[in-house]
């Protein structure tokens, strides 16, 4: 987990590294992913959602949503009033999809 990966943010015009342990979701917006980081920032990436979970390869991103990917390590707890809704280390809220429910399920009680 100590390896760097490199996002190109679109705004900025400018490349910057990341740990992958310091990502804490990536919510996508079609061709363009937000990455919100531990440190409470946030950059914008003029990739898709895909394309940067394939290039970090690390089995700690989960895809819970169309528009979200998490990182397991970053799970503060989650809420289960209805839908279920991830709380992040960083204050955010993600909300599991219907469909991804069971395999978040699967995975997180794996990892525990």
């Amino acid at each position: 987990m100590n390896n760097f990966t490199t996002l190109q943010s679109k705004k900025n015009n400018f490349n910057y590294l990341a740990k992958p342990n310091d990502i804490v979701l990536f919510k996508g917006n079609g061709n363009y992913t937000w990455v919100y980081l531990a440190n409470g920032t946030k950059k914008l990436v003029c990739k898709t959602m895909h394309t940067i979970l394939d290039e970090i390869q690390q089995m700690c991103f989960i895809r819970i949503h169309k528009s979200y990917s998490v990182n397991i390590n970053h799970i503060l707890h989650q809420e289960k009033y209805g839908d279920m809704t991830l709380l992040m280390t960083n204050g955010l809220k993600a909300e599991v999809s219907r469909r991804k429910r069971k395999e978040f399920l699967s995975i997180i009680n794996f990892q525990s």
